[in-house]
């Protein structure tokens, strides 16, 4: 027997009332998991559905002692287990983004107390370089903050025709620095008098993503051009 919800969640399209469970859902899980039901034991478990499309789903089998049956009641969470994936995957490369600038600075600080502070010169490369990961991570921490705002729905957004030259000039600017260094080529090839309708600030933030990307993935000696 089945109900209307289990018709739409294993996107039944005729009736399977009669018919062997595992000839109308090909699990091996559920199949254990409705004979285990059937031996009177009640029983958990989580696993994919693989038809009509991959399913993650909760199962719990309660036996039915008055027929000998059992009832088997299905929870999809799919979305959720893809939702604990992406917050997995994000704070795995969150880490990886400050421990690079972090150690640099730990490493350049202990460089300074064991004498470089004695040596003018040298002292001011360290503190140099303790200054630009210190701003490097002061943006990491900018971006988590944006996007904390933008998941919580609020981050407002200000739409308006933008001219696009003076923007993309701009955000190749911040970064020219960076592309010299690698060897890149950096230029745009924009059609004059082009606009977007926008909200600045994001739109900055974006091209400033995408083009900081494109110099960090792109080989020495390479062309980046927007």
């Amino acid at each position: 027997w089945v109900n209307r919800a289990a018709y739409t969640l294993l996107g039944l399209k005729q009736s399977p009332v009669g018919k062997a469970l595992s000839e109308v859902i090909p699990s091996v899980e559920l199949r254990e998991l409705v004979e285990q039901a059937h031996a009177g034991v009640s029983c958990d478990a989580e696993f994919d559905l693989p038809e009509p499309q991959t399913l993650r789903v909760q199962a719990r089998a309660t036996p039915l002692a008055a027929t000998g049956g059992s009832v088997v009641l299905l929870h999809d969470i799919t979305e959720l287990r893809r939702l604990e994936t992406i917050r997995r995957d994000f704070v795995a490369n969150v880490s990886h983004e400050l421990r690079t600038p972090l150690s640099i600075i730990r490493a350049n600080a202990e460089t300074l107390l064991d004498g470089a502070l004695e040596e003018p010169e040298i002292a001011r490369e360290f503190v140099g370089a303790l200054l630009n990961h210190a701003e490097r991570l002061s943006l990491l921490v900018n971006d988590l903050l944006e996007l904390s705002r933008i998941e919580a729905n609020r981050y407002p957004l200000r739409s308006q025709a933008l001219p696009l030259a003076p923007l993309i000039r701009r955000s190749i600017e911040s970064i020219q620095s960076a592309a010299e260094k690698k060897g890149l080529t950096l230029r745009e090839e924009l059609a004059e008098g082009l606009e977007a309708q926008a909200d600045k600030q994001a739109l900055e933030q974006i091209l400033l993503n995408l083009i900081d990307n494109a110099v960090k993935y792109t080989p020495k000696g390479g062309k980046i051009i927007l």
